[in-house]
């Protein structure tokens, strides 16, 4: 029930200004923006385009009132332990206008995040990228070109994400990861899942 009051905190968010604003087509650019860096109570901003032409970059959008993203947050860990060394940069992303700058920031130390929390409290990240769930993951490669959108593994797709991690049959993000860092094509660049 909670993922859902998120779903419909961040559908509303999207929809104000949807129509004044372009989304992003995967193949197409990415959209770097400068944003605020939950984590850091000063205000200190990121600006996502550091990273254009040196590293892909991957943007996990999480809720602390979701129980998805509660589910795939060792995955997340996982996936930053065998492509952080290999110069992937990863950033979460908060959009729910459900959450709050304090609580997002509570949540992501209790799970000793150890990447940004980017506050995209207006969803215009959310929106170019055509995020409505969360976990939502975005694949950037280092050329700026947006690759990859959605759910994490083909248990993400419905309810099999309450399984174990090891029934996953296949890994989107792993896949994009690797095809990108192969200099390879990414094979299937978008999977809806349940958020």
């Amino acid at each position: 029930m909670k993922h859902v009051w998120w779903t419909a905190g961040l559908a509303a968010l999207i929809a104000v200004g949807a129509d004044a604003q372009e989304t992003g087509k995967i193949g197409g650019d990415a959209k770097y923006l400068k944003l605020k860096d939950a984590m850091k109570p000063d205000g200190a901003e990121i600006d996502l385009a550091q990273h254009k032409g040196k590293e892909p970059v991957v943007l996990v959008w999480i809720s602390e009132k979701c129980d998805i993203t509660w589910r795939y947050e060792g995955r997340t860990g996982e996936l930053m332990k065998e492509f952080g060394p290999k110069g992937v940069k990863f950033y979460a992303v908060w959009s729910s206008a459900a959450d709050s700058a304090e609580g997002i920031r509570k949540y992501a130390e209790s799970k000793n995040y150890v990447m940004p929390v980017l506050d995209d409290a207006k969803g215009e990240l959310a929106r170019y990228y055509g995020v409505k769930v969360t976990p939502t993951y975005v694949v950037i490669d280092k050329d700026g070109k947006f690759r990859y959108r959605g759910a994490y593994d083909d248990l993400q797709l419905g309810g099999g994400f309450k399984n174990d991690a090891s029934t996953a049959k296949e890994k989107y993000v792993h896949a994009a990861l690797s095809a990108i860092l192969e200099g390879k094509e990414v094979q299937i660049t978008e999977k809806k899942g349940v958020g």
